[in-house]
């Protein structure tokens, strides 16, 4: 049995699931969401988001939520990808709320609200991402004047974000292979190890892509266009 072969394809399909979830996979779907004019969505997360931070009332927070929930839920979009999306926030908010109550003594009642403004805010964001591809939503940025510098490194950042999670994912496959998740001690030290490849790897990658973006005849005024 041809074990080399079938461990490559399993990484492979874990590969690809990785990338649908983070990816533009659903944003590229045709429905009615996707169909919305990027700046009109734009605005309105905008908006979602300020009522949400200035207005200390869990109502906003949780409508936002609700409403973002049944939308993606609507158009067809699994809830375990909406869950994995919301994971990093949500681990967040419990973190605030875990400290908001047996440090600082506080309320549950305000160390709820905090966890759902947290909630809500990411929410928003996620209907935005899920729902708009990057193209269209840097074409918005630059209708609202936003500055081509930053355009340009949004359009780098993203290509290269896969890039890196391709590399934390052969790098987590040797630390398996040589028992680095055996237990707690030897998973924070693979961790750390973890860590700092990727972000020495990231440097090496932005000098690389600098130098080979100078050859390529770049300048300051940039690449992107109007």
């Amino acid at each position: 049995m041809d074990f080399t072969g079938e461990s490559y394809s399993a990484k492979k399909r874990e590969s690809k699931k990785v990338n649908n979830i983070f990816s533009e996979h659903f944003s590229r779907k045709e429905n009615i969401l996707t169909r919305l004019d990027a700046r009109i969505k734009i605005i309105s997360c905008v908006t979602a988001i300020i009522l949400i931070l200035f207005f200390h009332t869990p109502y906003i927070s949780s409508t936002v939520i609700i409403l973002t929930l049944l939308s993606l839920f609507l158009v067809g979009i699994p809830l375990k990808v909406i869950i994995l999306r919301m994971s990093a926030p949500l681990g967040i908010a419990l973190v605030i709320l875990f400290i908001k109550i047996f440090f600082y003594r506080d309320t549950l009642q305000s160390g709820l609200l905090i966890a759902l403004k947290i909630i809500g805010s990411t929410s928003a964001m996620l209907f935005l991402s899920m729902t708009t591809t990057l193209d269209k939503l840097l074409t918005a940025s630059r209708y609202f004047k936003m500055p081509r510098v930053w355009v340009e490194i949004c359009l780098i950042a993203y290509r290269y974000v896969f890039v890196l999670i391709e590399d934390a994912s052969t790098v987590i496959d040797a630390q398996k292979v040589r028992l680095g998740y055996a237990n707690l001690r030897v998973t924070l030290r693979s961790l750390g190890t973890l860590a700092g490849a990727i972000i020495i790897r990231a440097y090496d990658q932005s000098v690389a892509t600098y130098e080979s973006m100078m050859l390529r005849g770049y300048k300051e005024e940039g690449l992107s266009k109007e």
